[in-house]
């Protein structure tokens, strides 16, 4: 993944408590529930190609890829 991902644009987003907003899409996974109001902004790369695929860069390094958020989020 590592070597795919290397090719992908990429961008800044500021994670929060609904998630991560691209291009007018709402993206959310539970393992970014932890970093929610830690501030700053978080790496993400897309497919220009299939918005439904993005990849998000936690803290820690590792990518994750967020699922596209179609119900409303309260946390």
């Amino acid at each position: 993944m590592a070597f795919w991902t290397a090719f992908l644009p990429k961008t800044r987003r500021r994670l929060s408590k609904d998630g991560i907003h691209l291009e007018k899409i709402r993206y959310w996974s539970d393992a970014l529930s932890r970093d929610v109001g830690r501030g700053g902004e978080l790496l993400a790369k897309y497919d220009p190609r299939d918005l439904s695929r993005i990849f998000v860069r936690q803290p820690g390094g590792r990518f994750l890829r967020p699922a596209i958020a179609i119900w409303p989020i309260h946390r």
